[in-house]
């Protein structure tokens, strides 16, 4: 059985802090706050002190903004 993506096959990646920092343009307080409110994707808990975002779900977030 074949689990390798096909080229064209979108692939989630996952994101750490700096990068969503650089990619959305917030602080971690102002990410948290909208994330507290149901206004942001939740993270995935990597280990105990680390967590991410799935790269899809900060997109979908980012998309639904500029529609605002």
């Amino acid at each position: 059985m074949n689990t390798t993506p096909a080229p064209d096959e979108h692939v989630d990646r996952l994101i750490g802090w700096p990068e969503l920092q650089r990619t959305i343009g917030l602080s971690r307080p102002q990410i948290w706050r909208l994330r507290r409110d149901g206004n942001f994707p939740s993270p995935l808990k990597l280990s105990q002190n680390r967590v991410a975002w799935k790269s899809s779900e900060v997109q979908s977030w980012i998309d639904s903004r500029e529609r605002a």
